[in-house]
């Protein structure tokens, strides 16, 4: 009977330090997740200031004020501007903000060329500056 104690015993105090262990690994895992999950929220806060950092530079007077300061750069005056369409026809020549409608023939293509360099663009953008596209250049040159 004794024999049968002493095992009991033992077998009683290894199941107490299983106990143990495993609660000190269970608060351990609690104390990683906690942690885990601050990070987390911080990185979430993080991400919302950058997305709002971003919305902020992307703004387009804060990119034209940029391009007239920094890079010095300035719109093309849009009486010095025409804008040339391809159509099925032939190229046309418009006026891009003129006194002639959009589409409306003004000259033959072939003499506003020669007047000044040719930029691929189908219109002006916000600010005055050329948006890239096919089918249509902006003439630049004196009238």
């Amino acid at each position: 009977m004794a024999r049968l104690n002493i095992l009991l015993t033992a077998v009683l105090v290894l199941c107490a330090l299983a106990l143990v262990n495993a609660q000190h690994r269970s608060r351990s895992l609690f104390i990683d997740l906690e942690t885990a999950r601050a990070r987390t929220a911080q990185l979430e806060t993080r991400w919302s200031e950058l997305q709002v950092e971003q919305r902020q530079f992307a703004r387009n007077s804060l990119i034209d004020a940029k391009a007239r300061s920094e890079l010095a750069m300035r719109a093309v005056a849009p009486e010095r501007m025409l804008l040339l369409t391809m159509r099925a026809d032939g190229p046309q020549l418009a006026e891009v903000s003129g006194t002639p409608a959009r589409g409306a023939a003004k000259a033959s293509v072939p003499a506003a060329a020669s007047a000044g360099s040719i930029r691929s663009a189908s219109a002006l953008g916000t600010r005055g500056f050329p948006a890239a596209s096919a089918g249509a250049a902006v003439v630049r040159g004196t009238r």
